[in-house]
């Protein structure tokens, strides 16, 4: 009988690529039944030319999440190991998963890009590099907000790698991954309910299939899909609920308190992208960055792409650790910016008026307000 630790394996070849801007699966390097019994997984990429027996197995394989991870996993399972069927379920509407105004933007380095260019070859890296802005230096602003005598780092990356640092809108770069998938592989409006996974032991050592559940314990199934998959990805996010199945050993996320596994970093970011370009004062493909005294605010901004913008603001808890904007309130994005503006218009000097212009510029529904947080398992 197959047990949740089976279950580790399969959905583990995942969990690492999670918070990654830009990961691509590596495949096994043999047998998923084989990768199972051994408790391991090779941690190199061993790919044919033909679809090896472990790409045979991962024929039908799900992915839960249709951010940047589910579909640069789903991309690499496509075009390096040669997996023809895959479904990636995505709890956001249509309308929405087809906008490139999601999100805010990712900068790229020269890892990040390598694995997108494994993944979709030089089309892929060109139409990102095209679609983003090259960044050549960083300009750190000293504490009277003068830009004239801003400390400037010009950038050496792409002289020492070969390739440069990109600013792109997060919405353009899931697009273009969504574009190097097989036609209908994303299902829309699926798994936003997803609490965790059931095993359907189908009578042979090494069988078990796997399928995600809902609240009420009914299976997730999407449509075209008649039979569950041989392998399932968790691509959830920072809060996911395969990765707190996986290390509480359980099949029921339900049961687990959803923060458990998460540190909170004593801050608050918001951020955004705008479609205006920086003014003609600054240095174009330079990012810009002002901190604050003991660095309680810190304010970031630089081009991504052309015509448009990236701002982010970070702002600590206070010294008694009343945070500025609780998890509770990340949603309502109006009144944070209020408040943001605020905050900004006490503590920004006069040259630095230029991140109140951005944010003013801003429309509420595009800002996006998240704790500083990251993943806290032991073991």
């Amino acid at each position: 009988m197959q047990t949740a630790m089976q279950v580790r394996l399969v959905i583990a070849l995942h969990i690492s690529l999670v918070q990654k801007t830009a990961a691509f699966v590596r495949a096994p390097s043999s047998k998923l039944r084989q990768l199972s019994h051994r408790r391991r997984f090779s941690s190199s990429l061993h790919i044919t030319a033909t679809m090896s027996s472990a790409a045979q197995e991962a024929e039908g394989t799900w992915i839960v999440g249709g951010g940047l991870g589910g579909l640069a996993s789903a991309a690499a399972l496509h075009s390096i190991a040669n997996v023809s069927s895959i479904k990636v379920l995505e709890a956001a509407s249509k309308d929405s998963f087809s906008s490139d105004k999601a999100g805010a933007a990712v900068q790229l380095t020269p890892n990040g890009l390598r694995a997108l260019k494994a993944i979709g070859g030089d089309e892929l890296l060109n139409s990102i590099c095209e679609a983003g802005t090259k960044l050549t230096g960083s300009t750190f602003i000293g504490p009277d907000g003068n830009i004239g005598g801003a400390f400037v780092t010009p950038s050496t990356v792409e002289e020492d790698t070969g390739l440069p640092v990109i600013m792109v809108r997060w919405g353009v770069l899931r697009s273009l991954l969504h574009d190097a998938l097989p036609k209908n592989c994303v299902e829309v409006g699926t798994g936003n309910d997803i609490v965790g996974y059931s095993l359907r032991d189908e009578g042979e050592l090494g069988s078990a299939k796997v399928l995600p559940v809902d609240k009420n314990g009914d299976d997730v199934m999407p449509s075209n899909c008649s039979k569950p998959p041989p392998l399932l990805l968790g691509a959830d996010g920072l809060n996911s609920v395969f990765k707190r199945c996986v290390h509480a050993d359980t099949q029921d996320g339900a049961s687990i308190d959803r923060y458990s596994h998460l540190k909170d970093g004593g801050r608050v970011n918001i951020k955004a992208v705008i479609p205006v370009d920086l003014g003609p004062e600054f240095t174009p493909e330079t990012t810009y960055s002002y901190f604050s005294p003991c660095f309680s605010t810190a304010c970031f901004c630089g081009p991504a792409g052309k015509g448009f913008t990236y701002w982010a603001i970070s702002i600590g808890d206070d010294g008694d650790g009343n945070q500025f904007i609780q998890s509770s309130e990340q949603n309502d994005t109006q009144t944070a910016k209020k408040r943001l503006l605020a905050k900004l218009t006490d503590v920004l000097p006069d040259g630095c008026q230029f991140f109140i212009d951005l944010i003013k510029q801003t429309e509420d529904e595009t800002i996006l307000v998240r704790r500083s947080e990251e993943t806290c398992i032991e073991n």
